[in-house]
């Protein structure tokens, strides 16, 4: 008889540092996935992620409480480092509000091993390992829609932003022509130029940015900066 074909097998790893733990949840993967089990196991989450650097890994199980890392923050480690791998989070003491916090941070679903029966057990696996690959539904307008508006936005502010310097610039050399040089205030005016000096070239270098689209609206005229003379003061009366 024609032997049956191997199943292909799932690679999966648990980060866990409890020998008890371990053999717990050993178990209950071998009873979902059978035969078809490749299993790695590590017990930090430093060991974990060197596994995970090195071998591809479907499916990844992680205790919320190591020696190295706790909490939220060995979720969005793993979750950084392997974004196409599912993660589930567990806790070996019931905590509603840390399992809700993991799911925020970026697992694809949680467990509490108080008391996890196989079916409990088996349905958030396949509930991870599906929400894992699925990408995000966009919601809002598409990638080149939001590059647009806001090269938009940004060229109006780098022409704001030269229309401010022109008129501090100004203002710098008023004062400069109209103080002596043995005045203190001098020394204030002249800083203040400088720093105009400054803004103005770092407003050109962003007009320049390659994120910015010149067509938008026409580019503002950063060279004029320094020379330009302030704009009017209105009489409130």
């Amino acid at each position: 008889m024609p032997s049956a074909p191997e199943l292909p097998t799932t690679a999966v790893l648990l980060i866990e540092p409890k020998k008890s733990l371990v053999l717990t949840l050993q178990d209950l993967l071998m009873g979902h996935f059978q035969t078809a089990l490749d299993l790695a196991i590590a017990g930090s989450l430093h060991e974990g992620m060197t596994h995970l650097s090195t071998h591809p890994v479907a499916l990844t199980l992680m205790n919320l409480s190591l020696p190295d890392y706790r909490g939220l923050d060995a979720v969005r480690a793993v979750r950084l480092a392997v974004p196409d791998t599912a993660l589930i989070v567990y806790s070996a003491t019931p905590s509603i509000p840390l399992l809700l916090d993991a799911v925020r941070a970026g697992a694809h679903g949680v467990l509490s091993l108080t008391d996890t029966p196989a079916d409990t057990f088996h349905l958030a696996v396949e509930c991870a390992m599906i929400r894992a690959p699925q990408p995000a539904m966009q919601t809002g307008p598409s990638s080149s829609e939001q590059s647009r508006t806001g090269s938009a936005t940004m060229l109006k502010l780098v022409h704001d932003l030269n229309n401010t310097i022109m008129s501090i610039n100004g203002f710098a050399d008023l004062l400069l022509n109209r103080l002596s040089t043995d005045e203190p205030a001098r020394v204030c005016s002249e800083q203040i130029q400088k720093a105009g000096t400054r803004a103005a070239a770092l407003i050109k270098s962003l007009s320049l940015c390659p994120d910015i689209a010149p067509s938008v609206m026409p580019a503002c005229n950063t060279d004029s900066v320094c020379s330009a003379q302030p704009a009017p003061i209105l009489s409130s009366n």
